[in-house]
């Protein structure tokens, strides 16, 4: 699942330096077999540290991040059994997977991430699961100005997801087509609301180490906007 990753030093796009969407390793060299499962665990936790400080690129941070995850997401349910849905997926709700798998990534620098971002681990895993034919679609249909601009996994996943596994209607009568424009309107409707919610997420994720940074000492704010962001961050975390 995992091959090639070995050979992705730090001087690598998926290390601890690189350029942009452009200059990253192929997509799928992360995803081809699991012979070296701590290299991809610390891939995960350098693309994590990037993934915390600055503007997150898909390629260069989110994808080295996710491939972490999704290989202690499958071990964890390969310890806990291998149950499975009826459509042969792994089973990620069955409690001793989720069990196994806070205990896995128990003591890595993303052991808390996921507390209060269940829906995120949850697109991490169905990327993951969908890999050739995500990246497929990532490589083939984004544009290197889109990849630049759409980071975000979910926001990702729901453009794949629009594009490739709920394809529009073909239904040419008058009728149908109306009510498949009001259906598409109600579903970009929810597409944006839904960017809301995610970006909102980034924002209180953005003030919270702000305020973590303030709080250490390693950053100065005058006393008014210090205050702001407490009033901001109240009830949040």
């Amino acid at each position: 699942m995992f091959e090639d990753l070995a050979g992705l030093g730090s001087d690598s796009p998926l290390g601890t330096g690189g350029g942009g969407e452009g200059s990253a390793a192929p997509l799928d060299a992360l995803f081809k077999q699991r012979n070296d499962g701590d290299r991809v665990v610390a891939l995960a936790n350098e693309a994590y540290e990037r993934i915390e400080s600055h503007r997150k690129l898909f390629r260069r941070d989110w994808l080295p991040f996710l491939a972490g995850v999704y290989h202690l997401s499958i071990k964890a349910w390969e310890i806990a059994g291998s149950r499975k849905n009826p459509d042969g997926t792994p089973d990620w709700t069955y409690h001793r997977v989720q069990l196994e798998f806070r205990k896995t990534i128990q003591g890595l620098p993303w052991a808390n991430y996921f507390d209060t971002r269940r829906d995120l681990l949850t697109t991490l895993r169905q990327i993951g699961g969908n890999r050739e034919r995500f990246l497929q679609w990532y490589d083939d249909n984004l544009s290197e100005a889109q990849r630049e601009k759409v980071g975000y996994p979910r926001t990702l996943w729901r453009m794949f997801e629009r594009d490739l596994l709920k394809p529009k209607s073909k239904n040419t009568e008058v009728g149908a087509e109306l009510k498949d424009e009001a259906g598409e309107q109600a579903r970009d409707d929810a597409d944006r609301m839904s960017d809301l919610v995610d970006r909102d997420q980034r924002w209180q994720d953005f003030g919270e180490r702000l305020r973590q940074s303030l709080t250490s000492g390693s950053s100065n704010l005058e006393p008014g906007l210090r205050e702001e962001l407490d009033s901001l961050l109240e009830g949040v975390s």
